[in-house]
């Protein structure tokens, strides 16, 4: 045998080793970018008063654009540079009672979740499933709504509504299409010793009648006390000069940014337009998808007011604004 030869008993080792070689560069290539947590990575919350002894109820509200062909950056991911990135952040800086996310892939909830905890501001949570053929999601696919609550001594309980009207809407992804199922997600927990109930909803824009199921729910009194503080978030694909919203901007509710002036003479694309001087609330407010305002956070009148201006905040993730609400709870009777 030559000087350099390789023996023939080895090239079958050899070919053997290359192959296994091949097979396990191909599965590292194929799993997808890891969420692990690094709590040194992770915003800094800021300091807040005990909530024990605080009466605010502070909210945000996101369309995350997590799936979406228009976010290429979201992708179903949950690092930097992701919407998932940029709701821990801003919760950080706001420290909020109630987060409404819509857009949302399961595995987003999930690695929100755990990033919340290594934040050292851990949220009850529950997700409501809209479809789950949505590739860029992952796993089982699952994409649709979810809401996070900042943790209590009791954990919140958790109702999944689906809308009966679905819009004869449809999604096709993984080689088949499936009836998407928009529905109302919410959580009854415990803040500042008093019960809240919170929701998310992201309705459909060709089924208007979603908002007339939503009208009917929370007429019902076993399922909407009169005496528990209430919240409707969500994108509900109505501008509010829409038929649609006029009960739940004339009901028990008012809208968090009906307030701002600065948008009642201006008037959003859809907004009525209001005269200052002779009102204090305008169906308006600042736009949250390009010209339209269609995200909203409606709180309960009976129980809740208005601790100060609405934030209104578009960041590159998303092609919608992220909605931060500061609200007071009213002395109990």
């Amino acid at each position: 045998m030559s000087a350099g030869a390789v023996p023939k008993s080895w090239i079958g080792w050899i070919a053997a080793a290359m192959a296994l070689s091949a097979v396990l560069i191909a599965a590292i290539l194929l799993v997808p970018p890891s969420d692990g947590v690094d709590a040194a990575a992770l915003p800094r919350p800021r300091q807040q008063t005990p909530r024990a002894q605080d009466q605010d109820v502070r909210v945000m509200h996101y369309n995350m654009c997590g799936a979406a062909e228009g976010c290429p950056w979201n992708a179903g991911g949950s690092g930097s540079g992701t919407s998932v990135d940029r709701v821990l952040r801003e919760a950080a800086d706001f420290s909020p009672d109630v987060i409404s996310l819509n857009e949302i892939c399961q595995s987003q909830y999930q690695a929100l979740r755990r990033k919340l905890d290594a934040m050292g501001t851990p949220m009850d949570g529950g997700f409501g499933e809209a479809q789950n053929n949505v590739d860029k999601c992952g796993g089982s696919g699952a994409f649709g709504a979810a809401l996070l609550v900042r943790k209590a001594a009791k954990k919140p309980v958790t109702e999944n509504r689906r809308y009966a009207d679905t819009g004869n809407e449809t999604y096709t992804g993984r080689g088949r299409t499936v009836e998407v199922r928009r529905g109302l997600l919410c959580l009854t927990t415990t803040l500042a010793g008093r019960p809240l109930k919170a929701c998310t909803t992201h309705t459909n824009a060709k089924s208007p009648n979603q908002i007339a199921e939503l009208r009917e729910w929370l007429d019902d009194e076993e399922s909407f006390p009169r005496g528990v503080p209430t919240l409707i978030a969500g994108d509900l694909n109505q501008q509010p000069n829409s038929s649609a919203l006029t009960y739940l901007y004339e009901s028990r509710f008012f809208e968090a940014d009906d307030n701002n002036k600065e948008w009642f003479t201006k008037g959003s694309t859809g907004g009525v337009v209001c005269r200052p001087e002779t009102t204090d609330r305008c169906r308006n407010g600042a736009p949250t998808a390009e010209e339209r305002k269609i995200d909203y956070i409606f709180a309960d009148a009976w129980h809740l007011t208005r601790a100060e201006p609405t934030r209104v905040t578009t960041f590159p993730e998303s092609d919608h604004a992220m909605m931060k609400a500061r609200f007071s709870l009213r002395p109990a009777v």
